[in-house]
């Protein structure tokens, strides 16, 4: 995927480069038909048409390296969800919230007498996670006692949860759609136990530099929520309007 060289900015040269990680619902990549769609590829979509941009989607890259991206100006944008963790918080500028989302501890169905409190004092009870990833910030503060099993950086969003079905890990964390999603094909279902131990928003990023492109986007999200095109948009790839509410 090509990108411009350079370190114009996409108001001098209307061209937004946007870093992502196939996420679902909010971004999905086709590679053989190299075709784009999600909630969040039609809002930057809508924007860039509106503004007169044109969108390069120019790299798939991890959510521990984000930051790295943005920092060496290889895109203006990630394209995909990110959840405002206190770490992301200090590196980047992250847009007003799409959607919120709850998070959850995710063990196996055959588990489900466990508590929380329980694990948080089983020193050898697994729990699947990404390094700098969201799970990473969560263990850190919650569950520091426990051993923890960590997945690359570019592996696929369920990759957690294939761990935990697997017998490989004993627990990770994920929000209701994409727990539900991993049950519809995972042979081991999954189920989340206790209260929801975060509520995420849903944002875009960009580098601390950007803070015109940060005010323009929660400018169109805003606008496009009241209008009830964000809404359209989670009944369109969910089926449901109400899927994060």
């Amino acid at each position: 995927i090509d990108s411009p060289l350079g370190s114009n900015s996409v108001f001098e040269t209307n061209i937004l480069r946007a870093g992502f990680t196939p996420y679902d619902p909010v971004l999905m990549f086709d590679k053989e038909l190299h075709a784009f769609s999600g909630i969040f590829y039609e809002i930057l979509e809508r924007i860039a048409k509106e503004e007169g941009w044109k969108v390069l989607w120019t790299e798939e890259t991890g959510y521990g390296v984000i930051q790295d991206g943005l920092n060496s100006n290889r895109f203006d944008i990630f394209g995909s969800t990110v959840w405002p963790t206190p770490e992301r918080r200090k590196e980047a500028l992250l847009s007003v919230s799409v959607y919120d989302s709850k998070i959850y501890a995710w063990v196996r169905d055959t588990d489900t007498s466990v508590t929380l409190d329980e694990i948080r004092n089983d020193e050898s009870y697994r729990i699947a996670i990404k390094e700098r990833d969201f799970t990473d910030s969560m263990v850190q503060s919650d569950f520091p006692r426990n051993r923890l099993i960590r997945v690359p950086q570019l592996a696929a969003v369920d990759s957690m949860l294939e761990l935990v079905s697997e017998n490989k890990a004993d627990m990770t964390f994920t929000e209701p759609y994409l727990g539900e999603l991993f049950n519809k094909k995972a042979t081991q279902k999954l189920v989340h136990i206790g209260d929801p131990l975060r509520f995420y928003e849903n944002t875009f990023m960009v580098s601390k530099e950007n803070f015109q492109l940060k005010e323009l986007i929660d400018e169109k999200i805003l606008e496009y929520a009241k209008e009830g095109f964000v809404s359209s948009l989670i009944e369109k790839y969910t089926g449901d309007a109400n899927t994060f509410a």
